[in-house]
């Protein structure tokens, strides 16, 4: 750690998954698959992933029903 470091960073990292926990207990999620598409051809789109600087997931639709 530097001497810059951000001093909420710690802070917003725990929000985030107080935030993501919360939504996980509330809501059910499933991906939403394009048009005309196969649930293997989803699930193979959705779990590629490129690599950069790091690892990132591709842009795809999620559906959230209540609980």
């Amino acid at each position: 750690m530097g001497v810059r470091v951000c001093i909420g960073k710690r802070m917003a990292e725990i929000e985030m998954i107080t935030v993501i926990g919360a939504m996980c207990k509330e809501f059910r999620m499933s991906h939403v698959a394009q048009d005309g598409e196969e649930r293997e051809e989803m699930v193979k789109r959705v779990l590629k992933g490129s690599e950069e600087l790091n690892l990132r997931p591709p842009k795809f639709g999620l559906k959230l029903e209540k609980r």
